[in-house]
């Protein structure tokens, strides 16, 4: 894969770290460009063939490591509100007024939110694995909520591994390779878990004005819940892809890239 340019964003907390495309033909959609934001405790190289192949179809590109994770930096406290802040004030410090934005995950989340905040700031919203959390998530997901200790013996980082594996089972090992670092390195995950189940997706998905896309792959716990995460919208629609597992981004990025340009 080519060499993707990056930088840094300022914000009122600190830096945003991102990586950018730019239209590898004629630009079909505009200026307004997609702004993609990964899953925790990933960062934005999961976005890497997502972005390539948007660019590939005539859209400009930035793909957001979220505050705590990959180099940018945390903010606090972390909640979804705070990340979706910081995520606008990044874009806008680069003088983008105004774009699409793609979510997955946690990501989808923090996408809801800036679409909610920003207003007539966002176009259009794709929510990949968007959460409608229930009470009993927090005690069925309650190993991706514990913290890992770091101890001499090195178990945090098997604890890293065994986590990681558990949700990508059928990813290459260079993906858990690189998916354990980065939950290894990212800032206080299990707050951000805690704040995700916590958060009120439902209602924020009965504000947005904007067109709304909710995904999922087909493999994923989340997909049954997709139809009725659309319809909690003015203007929702949803889209399973069928085959596709928690890292969609990467192994369906055509896939996925073809579904929202024929959003946009």
């Amino acid at each position: 894969m080519a060499r993707v340019p990056r930088g840094y964003a300022e914000h009122a907390g600190g830096q945003l770290h991102y990586r950018r495309w730019s239209p590898g033909v004629e630009h079909r959609h505009g200026d307004a460009p997609w702004v993609l934001l990964h899953h925790s405790s990933s960062d934005s190289r999961s976005l890497d063939g997502l972005g390539a192949e948007l660019a590939d179809r005539g859209s400009t590109v930035l793909a957001v490591d979220t505050p705590g994770f990959g180099m940018s930096d945390p903010v606090e406290p972390p909640t979804v509100a705070g990340f979706a802040g910081a995520v606008v004030q990044g874009v806008r410090s680069m003088g983008i007024q105004r774009g699409s934005v793609f979510g997955h995950h946690t990501g989808a989340s923090i996408a809801l939110r800036m679409a909610v905040d920003g207003g007539a700031h966002v176009d259009r919203a794709v929510l990949s694995g968007l959460m409608l959390p229930e009470p009993s998530d927090r005690e069925r997901l309650s190993p991706a909520l514990r913290p890992l200790p770091v101890d001499a013996a090195g178990s945090h980082l098997t604890s890293a591994w065994e986590r990681v594996s558990r949700y990508m089972p059928a990813a290459p090992l260079d993906v858990l390779t690189r998916e354990a670092v980065a939950l290894l390195s990212a800032s206080s995950p299990h707050l951000v878990y805690d704040q995700l189940l916590g958060y009120d997706s439902r209602a924020d998905l009965a504000r947005v004005t904007a067109p709304l896309l909710v995904v999922c792959g087909g493999d994923e716990f989340l997909a049954a819940s997709t139809p009725a995460a659309a319809e909690f919208a003015h203007d929702g629609r949803w889209r399973i892809i069928v085959g596709a597992g928690l890292d969609m981004p990467e192994t369906h990025a055509a896939e996925l890239a073809d579904a929202m340009v024929a959003f946009a």
